[in-house]
């Protein structure tokens, strides 16, 4: 049985913590985080803990994201993609 999906996932890098929506449920909680963060989803790392106390207490799920590797190719084909976007 596959574990249930959380609704946000975070990815701490350093100074800066982002979060991510997984579900409908955590797409409306990114929503109340991105109205305090200018939009961006981007926390100080340093109030990680309360940010995740106030999410689980207002019955979010939130899990540590995990990093998916992304080849060389596939980044190629993403600069490629974007490139053209701006043209």
């Amino acid at each position: 049985m596959k574990p249930k999906k959380s609704d946000l996932s975070y990815f701490a890098d350093g100074l800066l913590t982002r979060f991510l929506a997984n579900t409908t449920a955590g797409e409306d909680a990114w929503r109340v985080i991105a109205e305090g963060t200018h939009g961006t989803g981007v926390i100080l790392t340093a109030h990680l803990e309360s940010t995740l106390h106030q999410l689980r207490a207002a019955g979010y799920s939130v899990r540590k994201g995990k990093r998916e590797k992304t080849s060389e190719k596939e980044a190629d084909d993403l600069l490629a993609a974007l490139t053209d976007e701006a043209k």
